[in-house]
């Protein structure tokens, strides 16, 4: 916790003694100062202009067509899962700084994982894309907001959300509380200072993967992926 607004120097500075392991009581080499994303730059619950497609095997299109049946993933998951793509070991881990008009709150946190995640291509993928996933096939999904509506149901979840991700070299996001920093206690509660865009940060290396996510609050910790049923959803798909 800081008293007073930090300019945008101590802000990069902060950011980046924590995305480094830097001490904060200590000045840090500009080479090591990071400029975080503003929450707003993260759109939520809007949907782009591109045709939003979900790249997959051939076989999981088969089944969702045929059985209403989808693969709906986790933080957890994409945490350990093995794979240059797919895999990503900082989903869920970011740097927050809030501020209001009496003070700075920042730190490194780990949060969303009660939340069911479906990741989407924003755009028609081009083939090399496909390759580097190993999937040879995929599906359209022509209205997302009624698509993400179904399988809310369909999980009984708290509530959802979707947005495109943004991609920075480190994933560092700044907001602005609107009720205020509580400067009395740090709990699990902290990491709301700033909203759910911080959900929505990925590292630059996977900027290519144009990422529309979907997610839901299970309000239970997610550990492994499931496989639902939800005919309902396919009404908003259709396959390329």
């Amino acid at each position: 916790m800081f008293d007073g607004k930090l300019d945008k120097s101590k802000i990069q500075q902060v950011c980046g003694a924590l995305v480094h392991g830097k001490p904060l009581d200590k000045e840090i080499n500009p080479s090591y100062w990071v400029k975080p994303i503003q929450e707003r730059r993260v759109h939520l619950m809007k949907i782009p202009n591109e045709p939003i497609f979900k790249m997959c095997k051939s076989v999981y299109v088969d089944n969702f067509f045929e059985q209403g049946k989808l693969q709906l993933g986790s933080f957890n998951y994409y945490n350990s899962f093995d794979h240059d793509e797919i895999g990503d070991k900082t989903e869920g881990e970011v740097v927050l700084i809030a501020q209001d008009k009496k003070g700075t709150a920042c730190g490194k946190f780990g949060g969303g994982y009660n939340s069911l995640v479906f990741c989407a291509y924003a755009g028609k993928p081009e083939q090399s894309t496909l390759n580097k996933f190993g999937y040879d096939s995929g599906f359209k999904i022509i209205d997302p907001e009624k698509f993400a509506e179904a399988i809310h149901a369909s999980v009984a979840s708290i509530s959802y959300e979707y947005a495109m991700c943004n991609y920075s070299k480190h994933k560092a996001i700044m907001g602005y509380p609107k009720n205020g920093i509580n400067r009395q206690t740090i709990s699990s509660e902290t990491i709301k200072m700033v909203n759910s865009a911080q959900y929505y940060i990925k590292p630059d290396r996977y900027s290519h993967q144009k990422e529309f996510r979907f997610l839901w609050d299970t309000g239970r910790e997610c550990l492994l992926p499931i496989v639902i049923e939800c005919p309902e959803a396919k009404k908003y798909c259709e396959r390329i």
